[in-house]
């Protein structure tokens, strides 16, 4: 006779088995308890552990802060290696100090150091500790430090475990801890992007932006002078500002057609905010807007800049993105008045971004358009961008006066292509007006309508 056995009663059993095997199973000990019982000279189950967590961005500033504490002239310390499962990391105190209750789980043990190199810039790289344990000793203190690095469900999370005879001594011991991680910051003072990551983590990288002078920036009279009061001159006088009770957290925008020199003039001001922050966010990271607010207030003082922020600013009745525009909004709201944190946003649509944006004072205080070049701007950009070329162009008056309604991006590229064509006939480049002849029509004519938008090119249809 044959037995029929359901899916169901088979896998009761098969997990009723699985059971009876564990009951079985006594709980192994870590064999890095003993170092714990020796340091505190009691049973380390009986003690405190008081924990913090922090974004995987942080790592290089808890390694440094670890190294700080480790380094003290009135502190023995060791550091001990651990190998660890990865769900047994985000309480690595606990897992040590007592048996393990998961089976399936290896006790953590000692091993070697492993570390993960971290690049803070092309020249300086810091090894960052996966997961170690870390003994300290004072003539007034006694504590042990668990550190683990973990796979998070939405990014690393890095907990840091501080053991202690006394609750008390050790929330003292990790205040002490946090305030030497914000010290120690490896991003205050530099350029910065922030992405948000897949699973909505924050990524954060140090850029290297190109050195821009102010004598790149050629602009109509009068408009760079109010773009620096607003940015430059605020920063210097900002101690006697914050005195008086003036609020130091201030945004501007700069409009325009595009090609007018917005981004470069942004790239001015990141270049010039020595000792602040630079946060650079373009469309594809409008994502992470909150995360980088709440980063920038960390460093300030800080400048936020945004391009293209029309992108998630349009009008709402034009079917805008609102998710991102309220974050923008209420992050800038949501500052303190002593916040020391400058926005910049950039926009060539000014005419759709939504109205709050553009006129609540507190949000944007000042809007400055970057237009096109007129004549005298032209003169000069042909100038900049013919530096240490040959040509026979005089002082470019004929240019000036067939370029009218270009922009500074049109001209620099009217000139590249003028200097290949002279390239093209041999020999070194020697510009002529039919090298230009050449050049201007292939992007007016040639290019279309398309070319001379992105360009930045307003001529009739």
């Amino acid at each position: 006779m044959t037995t029929i056995v359901l899916p169901e009663a088979f896998a009761a059993a098969v997990m009723q088995f699985l059971d009876s095997m564990r009951a079985q199973q006594k709980p192994v000990p870590s064999p890095l308890r003993p170092y714990l019982q020796d340091l505190f000279g009691c049973d380390p189950s009986l003690l405190s552990l008081v924990a913090e967590k922090y974004p995987g961005f942080q790592l290089p500033n808890v390694q440094l802060a670890i190294d700080r504490v480790m380094a003290r002239p009135d502190a023995t310390s060791r550091a001990i290696g651990v190998v660890a499962d990865q769900v047994l990391r985000s309480e690595l105190g606990n897992a040590i100090v007592a048996p393990s209750s998961r089976p399936e789980c290896q006790p953590p043990r000692e091993g070697p150091m492993s570390f993960v190199n971290v690049h803070l810039s092309s020249e300086r790289v810091l090894p960052c500790s996966q997961v170690g344990v870390y003994l300290v000793k004072t003539a007034n203190s006694v504590h042990a430090f668990f550190i683990a690095v973990q796979e998070g469900f939405k990014d690393i999370v890095i907990t840091v475990q501080v053991m202690a005879r006394e609750r008390e001594e050790g929330l003292a011991v990790l205040a002490d801890f946090n305030a030497i991680v914000r010290q120690v910051n490896v991003y205050r003072g530099h350029v910065l992007t922030v992405e948000a990551t897949l699973m909505a983590g924050l990524k954060i990288e140090f850029a290297k932006i190109p050195e821009i002078r102010r004598e790149h920036i050629i602009l109509p009279k009068g408009v760079i002078e109010r773009v620096e009061r607003q940015t430059v001159q605020f920063a210097e006088h900002k101690a006697a500002l914050s005195a008086s009770g003036f609020h130091l957290k201030r945004g501007m925008l700069l409009y325009g057609p595009p090609g007018t020199g917005k981004t470069l003039t942004t790239l001015y001001l990141a270049n010039v905010a020595r000792g602040r922050t630079v946060i650079l966010l373009t469309g594809e990271r409008f994502g992470s807007l909150s995360s980088a607010c709440a980063v920038a207030r960390d460093l300030q003082p800080s400048l936020v800049i945004m391009e293209d922020v029309d992108l998630i600013a349009e009008d709402r009745e034009m079917g805008g993105s609102r998710t991102q525009l309220h974050v923008l909004l209420e992050a800038m709201d949501g500052l303190e008045g002593d916040a020391d944190i400058q926005f910049i946003l950039t926009t060539n649509r000014v005419d759709v971004l939504e109205r709050a944006l553009q006129s609540r004072p507190g949000r944007i205080d000042l809007a400055i358009e970057i237009p096109l070049p007129d004549a005298e701007c032209r003169r000069r950009i042909f100038e900049l961008f013919s530096r240490g070329v040959k040509h026979a162009l005089g002082d470019f008056s004929e240019w000036v006066k067939r370029t009218e309604g270009a922009s500074a991006t049109f001209i620099r590229e009217l000139l590249r292509r003028a200097a290949l064509e002279s390239s093209l006939e041999g020999g070194p480049i020697d510009l002529r007006s039919r090298h230009l002849e050449a050049a201007i029509t292939e992007l007016v004519e040639v290019g279309g309508r398309l070319t001379r938008h992105i360009l930045g090119f307003q001529t009739p249809e």
